[in-house]
């Protein structure tokens, strides 16, 4: 599946995966979906937060469940059926627990709304927000969702050992990302290695106009590849074209052999997965460093 949606990146489309939990519609980028199945029988796992409902091991390979009910504070239909939407992040599987499947959805990234500033309760696992015929649809941040039941928000300062001192702290770090959570991620991970300028932005188009425009010498551009108004992999090509001294490095869950092919045709200098992130950093400094 995800060798066909990699070959759609760089387009200006999204294809969404639209789900109910309890009576709320919600949607995932679908190239982060590996399967979609039944609700299958699950271990519980003591003292588990209680969003996980337990584990189960189709094929031979260990899945989390965690009910997306609780997460998001809805009531599971008392149906007796309900559906699991199995994803990788980082090289493990979760299999989310939803209502229904509604059905695939291919719309325009532009169509996109920021989801609106929430006053209390959960917050930071929309990223973004998209009306499809008469239903309002919140696109879920489902590595912040992972992160918050975990419990691990940021990455340890021990866990980078970047071995290269940063020689030019005050070159901007530019991050293009449209999770909140990755960003901050980045922000926070690329702030403890010693840059102090740090620009973070929520699509493509708009790290393009601050590139554009800026004096400020740039030390790197971090960008995700699926993002609205402009992807990664245009916005990596503009860069190269019109500023090929600008390190640019890509960062995705949606690295694989079609998709790091886009990224070496965009001109990227370096691309990581999001299980990379020490790696990606340590790139990072080593490419500010450039006289």
């Amino acid at each position: 599946m995800n060798n066909i949606l990699a070959e759609k990146l760089g387009s200006d489309q999204l294809e969404l995966l639209e789900f109910t939990v309890g009576s709320g519609n919600y949607g995932i980028n679908i190239a982060k979906v590996n399967e979609i199945m039944t609700n299958e029988p699950i271990t519980p796992v003591p003292n588990s937060p209680e969003e996980i409902e337990g584990i189960f091991i189709p094929r031979d390979k260990l899945i989390t469940v965690i009910d997306l009910h609780k997460v998001l504070g809805a009531k599971m239909p008392d149906t007796g059926k309900s559906i699991f939407v199995v994803c990788s992040f980082n090289d493990v599987s979760v299999a989310f627990h939803v209502t229904a499947v509604k059905g695939f959805n291919r719309i325009l990234w532009d169509n996109i709304s920021e989801p609106p500033v929430v006053a209390e309760g959960r917050t930071g696992i929309s990223t973004g927000v998209v009306k499809i015929e008469d239903r309002i649809v919140m696109i879920l941040d489902l590595e912040k969702i992972i992160a918050d039941i975990s419990g691990i928000d940021s990455i340890h300062p021990q866990l980078l050992d970047i071995q290269e001192k940063v020689m030019y702290p005050d070159r901007a770090i530019v991050i293009a990302d449209d999770s909140p959570f990755l960003n901050n991620m980045l922000a926070d991970a690329v702030r403890k290695t010693g840059f102090g300028n740090i620009r973070s932005f929520r699509n493509g188009a708009d790290t393009w106009d601050y590139i554009k425009e800026t004096d400020e010498k740039i030390g790197c551009v971090i960008s995700d590849i699926e993002m609205p108004k402009m992807d990664g992999l245009r916005l990596s090509k503009l860069i190269k074209e019109n500023y090929p001294d600008i390190p640019v490095i890509l960062f995705s869950s949606l690295v694989d052999e079609v998709t790091s092919q886009k990224c070496v045709d965009s001109g990227a200098d370096a691309q990581f997965s999001k299980n990379e992130t020490a790696d990606l950093i340590a790139s990072v400094v080593r490419y500010s460093n450039r006289e």
